[in-house]
């Protein structure tokens, strides 16, 4: 997606909003080919699906929606409204547990969002609001507010930037703390985009391998591979 719409600070017009909605099937083309494609391409092409037909990029509605689009469809919500975004400042976990609960058998699936608004309200997920990994939570920026990101793998004297204003700080380590000082410059826009966390990518993997059926997951790709060679 465009940095000029990620981050423009007002509301999108409706040209600028078609083009958000493209990002699902965007992110679909970029697993194309994946062997293990058929295991998240519900989760990335269907998350923003409604349960009353009333979403994007298909407009699927009910039980025509799967389970894990159901789901990320709930975690990706919540995380964009307890998020600090450019035209707005993070709500506070209160206020977003109530607007899923508002918006359940319409935007939500009930089932699975009571499940999850009772997770949030016994506070299952207050290490994952405003954090970037575990036990490091987002810096903040002078003027954005909390959205600089730091590596479990970033060093002290590593520079971060906002994603917002590109306002770049020196990452600085006292006490088994740490905190940004600002160096005064403006990181270029064409070197906005930070590499991937790898650690944090490699530790969601290894969890998920562990708690999952991987015979199971297997014998879906391999279906899934047999189909598509009939």
């Amino acid at each position: 997606m465009p940095d000029a719409i990620l981050c423009k600070s007002g509301a999108l017009t409706d040209d600028e909003f078609d083009i958000i909605k493209n990002h699902p099937t965007e992110g679909l083309y970029v697993l194309e080919g994946h062997p293990l494609t058929p295991i998240v391409k519900n989760a990335v092409g269907l998350h923003h699906e409604r349960i009353d037909g009333r979403g994007y990029p298909n407009q699927l509605r009910g039980d025509d929606l799967p389970i894990d689009a159901k789901l990320i469809a709930l975690c990706d919500a919540f995380d964009a409204m307890t998020s600090q975004r450019p035209y707005r400042q993070p709500m506070t976990k209160e206020t977003a547990i109530e607007l899923v609960e508002k918006n359940l058998d319409t935007q939500f699936d009930a089932a699975l969002g009571a499940r999850f608004v009772a997770l949030a309200k016994a506070g299952s997920f207050d290490t994952i609001i405003a954090h970037t990994d575990e036990g490091i939570p987002l810096h903040h920026c002078p003027t954005c507010g909390p959205t600089i990101t730091q590596y479990s793998t970033d060093k002290p004297g590593q520079h971060l930037h906002c994603p917002i204003c590109l306002q770049q700080a020196e990452l600085i380590q006292k006490d088994n703390q740490y905190t940004l000082k600002p160096t005064g410059k403006k990181l270029p826009p064409a070197q906005q985009r930070r590499r991937p966390d790898m650690a944090l990518i490699r530790k969601v993997i290894h969890d998920t391998i562990r708690s999952i059926p991987v015979q199971s997951l297997l014998d879906r790709a391999n279906q899934s591979n047999e189909i598509k060679g009939a």
